[in-house]
């Protein structure tokens, strides 16, 4: 496979026609596109991340069928049953993992910007007590690790209505009393026009591995 150069606009144009559009027949009409300009740069992205992904962890999956998101929805539990998906994103997780409940390396791109981070997609109350009940009792050892995250990424995650906790140290607040939280940055579509976006996202997962090793501690 070639190396990965950038993203082009004809992926950024497939994404917004696919949005306006979404339905199975216009894909199937359109997916020579999909697999040209969509599918193929972002597994070449994949392969240009995995040595970088395997520095944070050499137990991740860096093969691209497994990292890259399927172009078609599970709309069996969701009130849109639009059949395609308008945007699509990298998840790097362990063997037999989900995506759900992981906290994981990802990169997520739509027509006009992306993201990219590690985070939780939806961990449960129980993994999260144990992570909160850490927290505490490793205050120093927290607080180092997302020292260097804090300077780059935003902490984004849904907070309970009723805080569990009022008393807590101030490095602790914006973690506690969330359901699940995410380290997160973003740019606008132009920035993954360029292969700098490589070097870009390694220096982000970098800067997100002492969080990473924290987190997932046996």
């Amino acid at each position: 496979m070639e190396p990965f150069s950038g993203f082009t606009d004809e992926m950024s144009r497939f994404f917004l026609d696919i949005r306006f559009n979404n339905s199975k027949a216009y894909f199937l009409e359109n997916k020579a596109r999909y697999e040209e300009y969509v599918k193929k740069p972002l597994h070449q992205l994949v392969e240009a991340l995995a040595p970088h992904i395997l520095e944070v962890d050499p137990d991740l999956v860096v093969r691209p069928s497994r990292v890259v998101s399927r172009i078609y929805r599970d709309t069996r539990y969701s009130k849109d049953k639009s059949p395609m998906r308008d945007h699509l994103w990298l998840a790097f997780k362990k063997p037999g993992e989900r995506v759900s409940g992981s906290f994981c390396p990802y990169f997520e791109v739509w027509f006009d910007h992306f993201q990219y981070g590690m985070g939780f997609y939806d961990i449960d109350r129980d993994h999260m007590d144990i992570l909160r009940e850490r927290m505490l009792r490793k205050r120093k050892e927290f607080t180092a690790a997302v020292q260097g995250a804090e300077t780059v990424f935003s902490v984004v995650g849904d907070d309970y209505k009723r805080p569990l906790k009022t008393d807590l140290p101030k490095a602790l607040v914006p973690y506690y009393n969330k359901k699940g939280f995410s380290f997160n940055a973003a740019g606008p579509f132009e920035m993954t026009k360029s292969v700098d976006l490589v070097e870009l996202l390694a220096e982000g997962y970098r800067a997100l591995t002492p969080i990473y090793n924290f987190i997932n501690q046996g």
